[in-house]
């Protein structure tokens, strides 16, 4: 399950996981997927292209914004949020 909110700049993903979910492609992954289990909290931050610019001068190294993925790993499960406010991002239709 995923769901998507957007509150004017704020962007939050939030995605939930769990071992009878059968929506990957590929049925190997899908099978050794689960075989490792894990058990905890973990987090990422990364940088992201900002909407301060547009155009060329969007890649400059100051229109970058930094992103948070917030992670739980239960034994059958996992959920993770992607938060990020100012990112730039587009919609493939």
């Amino acid at each position: 399950m995923i769901i998507r909110k957007k509150i004017g700049k704020l962007k939050v993903n939030i995605v939930f996981r769990y071992q009878g979910d059968n929506v990957g492609t590929d049925e190997v992954f899908e099978k050794t997927k689960w075989q490792e289990k894990k058990l905890g909290i973990w987090w990422k931050t990364y940088d992201a292209v900002g909407t301060k610019y547009k155009g060329k001068q969007m890649f400059k190294s100051d229109n970058s914004i930094k992103k948070v993925l917030f992670g739980l790993n239960l034994i059958w499960a996992n959920l993770w949020f992607d938060i990020s406010y100012g990112a730039f991002s587009f919609t493939i239709k």
